[in-house]
């Protein structure tokens, strides 16, 4: 594919192609194409100096190591990478979709004060540059923190409003069920559908 798409294109771009192609290889599962792809187009985009090209296939390459190779360490310094890009060239639908990835990533690893500062400023960039699905995945995450403190309630509620709005992306949606799943058997089944519909009700921001 790499002779076709350098004669067919101009070369400046060819590295976001790539992030594109790397973006549907993901969607078919096809996880080792995805890293191939931004892997190259990484090289290329630095060769260039397309940084927010950089700051975008570092994000994603983070996010095949947390979700899929979970190779949770190699995760974070990519993310950590993409953030400092991403700030540094002002790329702000970047920075908000990585600090909300850092902030699943730092749940996992069982660091809450961490996730919980990504997460918050996650949802405060996804409202002030009002980018909807990245505000829906950080309430996500703050609902499975919350889940984890004993506030299964308030998680509940959250995730009656994420999993009922229309503009949850599918990653998201995946993310917040496990986390519904578990609440359920921790609630009696009143409590949690009284909840579950508190949530469906409220509004984002």
């Amino acid at each position: 594919y790499t002779l076709s798409l350098h004669d067919a294109l101009p070369i400046y771009r060819i590295p976001r192609l790539l992030n594109t192609l790397g973006v549907h290889a993901v969607v078919r599962e096809k996880y080792d194409q995805a890293e191939r792809y931004y892997e190259e187009g990484l090289a290329m985009a630095n060769e260039m100096g397309d940084r927010q090209a950089v700051a975008d296939m570092l994000n994603n390459l983070g996010y095949i190591n947390h979700h899929h190779t979970e190779n949770l360490e190699k995760a974070k310094q990519y993310y950590q990478e993409s953030l400092s890009t991403g700030r540094e060239i002002g790329h702000r639908h970047g920075v908000t979709s990585t600090l909300s990835n850092l902030g699943h990533l730092y749940v996992l690893l069982g660091e809450r004060e961490a996730a919980w500062g990504y997460l918050c400023e996650a949802l405060h960039e996804s409202m002030v540059i009002g980018v909807v699905p990245l505000a829906l995945d950080a309430l996500v995450g703050v609902a499975r923190l919350r889940s984890e403190v004993g506030q299964y309630l308030s998680a509940v509620e959250l995730l009656g409003l994420a999993l009922n709005h229309p503009a949850i992306e599918v990653d998201s949606a995946q993310s917040a069920e496990p986390v519904l799943t578990r609440l359920r058997e921790a609630l009696p089944v009143d409590q949690f559908e009284a909840a579950l519909e508190r949530g469906k009700v409220l509004e984002l921001g």
